[in-house]
């Protein structure tokens, strides 16, 4: 019996892609369906008009915190639109500023207005 370090001899040696059955293509296909383009993207290009208003007095009155806010939800209106539409990576931009605002909600809570109580030492009825 020899022993070798060789690969083993196979026909190919190229992995095989792993077909996948149609109802999950179905389901689970990299673009959004038809009817959730067409019904959301009317209201996610109003969200953006609208948020710009609350810009422009935010930018005339020079206070940075309601211009980034601003900007950051137009900026998300606009990529989830775009994300709809199958622009690609569009769509970690959205995932980005939701993961960013839920990071700043967690540090807001937990370490800038921590009051020192969890809610773990009270008494239940």
């Amino acid at each position: 019996m020899s022993w070798s370090c060789s690969p083993p001899r196979h026909s190919s040696n190229v992995r095989q892609k792993k077909k996948t059955s149609v109802p999950y293509q179905q389901v689970f296909s990299s673009r959004a369906s038809p009817y959730v383009r067409w019904v959301l993207s009317p209201f996610l290009l109003l969200f953006a008009a609208v948020f710009s208003i609350p810009l422009r007095e935010s930018i005339a009155v020079g206070d940075p915190v309601p211009v980034i806010v601003s900007l950051l939800l137009i900026t998300l209106c606009l990529a989830g639109f775009l994300a709809l539409w199958g622009v690609p990576f569009v769509g970690r931009i959205a995932a980005g500023i939701i993961a960013l605002a839920f990071g700043w909600y967690l540090v807001d809570q937990c370490v800038i207005n921590f009051k020192g109580d969890w809610g773990i030492e009270k008494k239940r009825s």
